[in-house]
């Protein structure tokens, strides 16, 4: 978790915790919902967080990057299986 803001007491008010770490990468990701709302307000956190974080990489993948990524793991692993 990575915090945001904080109120005048200094209990977190606003903190955003990646859906994935890839430690290797030294990489996190944030995965978006389908709903434009949802997809604005994460947003807006990853923009606070390079803000407060800069030293963070965190990316969001989107509903289209995600249907990439599987029609492009399905075409590895059929090159695998004909291999």
């Amino acid at each position: 978790m990575f915090v945001l803001s904080r109120d005048e007491a200094g209990r977190v008010r606003e903190a955003i915790t990646p859906d994935f770490h890839l430690p290797d990468l030294r990489l996190y990701l944030e995965v978006t919902a389908m709903r434009q709302r949802h997809v604005t307000r994460k947003n807006r956190k990853l923009r606070r967080l390079h803000e407060a974080h800069p030293e963070v990489r965190c990316y969001a993948l989107y509903a289209r990057d995600r249907v990439r990524l599987v029609e492009r793991l399905g075409e590895i692993c059929a090159i695998a299986r004909a291999a």
